[in-house]
């Protein structure tokens, strides 16, 4: 799946970027999201959405490797509609 184009004189900076922000996101959102990654190509889009938002819901109750960036998410929104 191509998500990003760029000059090849770019290219080195983009793959460490990527690989970057891969390795800073957490261990259980990872493997979550290449599973239902698999699941996707073979669902109408209304069933994936739906696999989706029921995964969110699953993974926001079952650990707080999910609920620690979205609170800080809301947090830096409060503020910023705050100032």
């Amino acid at each position: 799946m191509l998500q990003q184009t760029v000059a090849p004189v770019a290219l080195d900076a983009l793959v460490d970027d990527v690989v970057r922000d891969l390795l800073a996101a957490a261990p259980g959102a990872v493997a979550a999201q290449k599973g239902l990654f698999l699941q996707w190509e073979d669902r109408p889009m209304s069933a994936a959405i739906e696999h989706g938002a029921t995964a969110f819901v699953a993974s926001y109750r079952e650990s707080d490797e999910a609920v620690r960036p979205i609170d800080r998410f809301f947090a830096l929104r409060r503020r910023a509609v705050a100032d």
